[in-house]
Formats: structure tokens, sequence, C-alpha cells
């Protein structure tokens, strides 16, 4: 009996060593405060700390909810140095939360190396699910969303984002974007030039805020929104692409190939009024693009 004692005892002692903590991966509101979850705000309330992209933005979230764990941050430029002290903790067997600013963590936010690390480690990774800007987007742009592709933002750069859009000109599935004010207009220039200005998108502006718009319509169409209202340009954005036709249904010829073509054989009023005419781009943006401009 005394020996069966000593087992069981022994037993209990190392089952209780290696129980460790869960890393909750919580999904934030992207604008609403009300969009945080029961289940977050429960899970929250009950860890040993809150590790967040940014810890005055949390507070905001945190004391709306009565949420009072020790907050910590984690982003992009300290994630290396702080995630071995992390996963100690997680191992001693406290519970901990990751948070973004913004939408669910690890999609264009910090976190990945802590959640592989916790991974390799044998530590439970949880998601509380909850708000993203790509599938609320999704959810609202009537394009199809059994099928699609997340991009992020695309290069900073005119040349280099025109090159990622022309290895994204065969996509079939709904494209998905994030891109800052300041770029947008000329986005969604290059998105006509390199897919028509006839396709399909959905622009969606700072949603579940105050200025919330989402607006679906062909490409021209969404940039002659843009035009109307200096105020229109300010905010956050997610826009998205419809993908194209299967390659044995068309033949498509992008607006910027026909350009370059038309011009090595015209001038360059001439093949910017052509490719104008058949695209519905202002003459004045092809005629620039002409000369080497954006």
């Amino acid at each position: 009996m005394a020996d069966a004692a000593a087992e069981r005892g022994e037993r209990g002692m190392t089952e209780k060593e290696n129980i460790t903590g869960i890393l909750y991966v919580a999904a934030t509101p992207i604008g609403n405060l009300g969009d945080f979850t029961f289940r977050a705000v429960e899970v929250l309330r009950g860890v040993d700390g809150i590790l967040c992209e940014d810890t005055r933005t949390s507070a905001v979230l945190l004391r709306r909810y009565g949420i009072t764990a020790p907050a910590v941050s984690l982003h992009r430029h300290n994630e290396a140095g702080k995630s071995g002290a992390l996963i100690a903790r997680l191992l001693r067997g406290d519970n901990l939360a990751l948070l973004s600013d913004a939408g669910t963590p690890l999609i264009r936010d910090a976190g990945r190396r802590l959640v592989t690390a916790a991974h390799e480690r044998g530590v439970r990774v949880s998601p509380l699910p909850g708000a993203g800007a790509a599938s609320a987007a999704l959810s609202c742009a009537g394009l199809d969303a059994d099928r699609f592709v997340f991009e992020g933002f695309l290069p900073a750069t005119a040349p280099a984002r025109r090159a990622r859009l022309r290895e994204l000109r065969r996509e079939q599935r709904t494209m998905v974007f994030f891109e800052a004010p300041h770029r947008l207009a000329p986005m969604l220039d290059d998105l006509a030039a390199v897919f028509g200005a006839q396709r399909s998108v959905c622009l969606a502006k700072e949603m579940t805020k105050l200025h919330e718009a989402v607006v679906r319509g062909r490409l021209a169409d969404v940039r002659r929104w843009l035009d109307a209202d200096a105020a229109r340009g300010r905010g956050e954005f997610v826009l998205l692409v419809e993908g194209g036709a299967a390659p044995d249904d068309e033949i498509t010829l992008s607006a910027e190939d026909l350009l370059r073509e038309l011009s090595r054989h015209l001038p360059p009023g001439a093949a910017t009024g052509i490719v104008s005419e058949l695209s519905g781009l202002p003459r004045n943006r092809l005629y620039k693009r002409t000369l080497g401009g954006r």
C-alpha cells in the first residue's frame, strides 16, 4: 500500500510539473470597442499577463471591460528579445494572452516568433476568435469569398507595386489588400493599368468606425468616388479585387501592356488617347506613364 501511495504521489508531482500555461491569441475590435467578445473578456480577466502590441492602445480596451491583468509590450522590435522569458513563464504555468492593436494577431502583426516557440515547447496555443479587417471586408463586399488570397500591403514604391500586380494578373481568386491613405490613389491607378479599369472591386474604409464606408463598383467608379471628396482618402482601407477570368474563358490585355506596345509605334499623345478610350483611364495619367511618371 505504501509503495502504491508513493507511486501515486510521484506520478502526481510529475504531472503537476508538466502542466504548462496557455497562450491565448485574442482578436480585438478593429474600431468599435463593442465588438469584443464575451469569451475574450472572461478569459482576459483571468490570465496572468497580457502581451500588447502597444500598451497605450490596449489600455483603452482593457479599461472599458475592467481587465486588470498586467500588460507588457510585445511588438516586432522587441519580440526576439522577450520571447524566451515569456516561454519560460508559460512553462511555469502562467496563462498569457497575446493582443494586437486591432484585429487578429499575426495577421500583419507581431507574435509569430512567440507562437512558433510555444508550439515547439509543447505549450498549448488557443485562439479567442473575433474581429478581423480582411474577413469583415469580405463579408460585406459581395465578391466571391469562397476562395480568396490575402496580399496585405503591396510594396510602397510604384515600380515594385506594379511588378507584384503583374504577377497577380492571372489570379482567379478574390484578392484582399491593405493600403495606406497616401498610397490609395496610386494603388487604384496601378490596378486599373494592370487589370483594366472595368475590374470589379470593393473599397472598405474605416470599418465599424464613425466614418465607415463600403463602396462597390468598377475600378474607374471607385477612383472617381475617391476623387470627389478629399476626406474620403483619410482613414484605414481594405481593398478587395475581383479575381480574373480563367485563361480559357477570355484573352485579356492590360492597359499597361497596351500602352507600352502602342508607345513603341505611335507618338505618346496618340497612344494614350487610344488606351484611354479603351480602358476608361484618364488620358493625363496615362500620358505621364508613357513619360516614366506615376
